[in-house]
């Protein structure tokens, strides 16, 4: 076995005996199915609580479970199919309207590509769009923009206190600040999102993610807590 290298903070293993792989798969297995802990993982997953990190368990089977049913299941995809149909629509209607009458004009595509595939992703889970043109909110926009901006680069961002815990207890670098502001953050303009869909819910015909996580928080709410669903919108 021998460490791979790579520009997240997580170390990787490559393992190339048959030996090895029934070690870590068969002996092992429960062993590596868990994720390493940290404070970034800490503090950005409502402490260990949403499928990328919690140990596996109670409840990252509920987890998956939840996110197998409510999100890839082939019925909740046929259900959202008409928001990625009309998210496309509206893109290539934007591409059209930036070349002007049958005109012609440079585009980025690979920032354009970018776009498409978040606004689909944030309209089927919030009912909005955050990136590009045909924003609702810009200053929500934005936030949303530089908080998701921040959360990528922390969790990809090799920290001297996973190699040294030692170092937890002084955060000489502040970098554990930084994780804590930026959750408490996140969290809020999640959570602002959420009570939004809450109160709007029962008017609208088209049903997000959002709107499927309080309807089953109203049958199970010692699951569905707000951490819950904050933490499925977040990973999603």
């Amino acid at each position: 076995m021998a460490p791979s290298s790579s520009s997240a903070s997580t170390p990787k293993v490559l393992v190339t005996s048959p030996s090895a792989v029934e070690e870590c798969f068969t002996k092992n297995d429960i062993v590596f199915a868990n994720r390493p802990r940290s404070p970034a993982r800490k503090h950005l997953s409502y402490d260990y609580t949403t499928i990328a990190a919690a140990s596996y368990g109670d409840l990252w089977r509920n987890l998956r479970r939840i996110t197998t049913l409510e999100i890839f299941s082939n019925t909740r995809l046929e259900r959202t199919s008409g928001i990625r149909g009309e998210e496309v629509k509206f893109w290539v209607n934007q591409l059209k309207k930036n070349c002007g009458d049958g005109g012609y004009s440079k585009v980025n595509l690979k920032s354009k590509f970018f776009e498409l595939s978040f606004n689909v992703i944030t309209m089927m889970i919030m009912g909005k769009r955050f990136y590009g043109e045909g924003v609702e909110d810009v200053e929500e926009a934005k936030l949303f923009q530089n908080l998701m901006r921040e959360h990528f680069e922390f969790a990809n961002t090799s920290n001297p206190a996973d190699i040294f815990p030692v170092l937890r207890w002084v955060d000489f670098f502040g970098m554990e600040k930084k994780f804590v502001a930026n959750a408490e953050n996140m969290d809020k303009f999640l959570q602002d999102l959420v009570d939004k869909r809450r109160r709007i819910s029962a008017s609208t015909k088209t049903k997000t993610l959002i709107d499927n996580l309080l309807s089953l928080q109203e049958t199970e709410p010692e699951f569905y807590t707000n951490n819950i669903i904050n933490g499925i919108i977040m990973v999603r």
